[in-house]
């Protein structure tokens, strides 16, 4: 029977144990930290899209009833 892969079980790791480690908690942080501000801006901006500029009915009902 032939085995298909012929390297030593420790030659066989994706990353090696004691490597250098990449920036990756930085970039991750700013991906975080950009995802939110632009969730936040995008908040502020539906909300001032949808907030109505003039009186609404039940105000003018008010305003006409005094």
């Amino acid at each position: 029977m032939l085995r298909e892969n012929h390297r030593p079980p420790e030659a066989q790791r994706d990353f090696p144990p004691n490597g250098p480690r990449s920036n990756v908690p930085w970039q991750l942080a700013l991906l975080v930290g950009l995802y939110l501000l632009t969730m936040g801006a995008g908040v502020v901006l539906l909300v001032g899209a949808t907030t109505p500029t003039g009186p609404n009915m039940a105000e003018a009902e008010i305003l006409a009833g005094r």
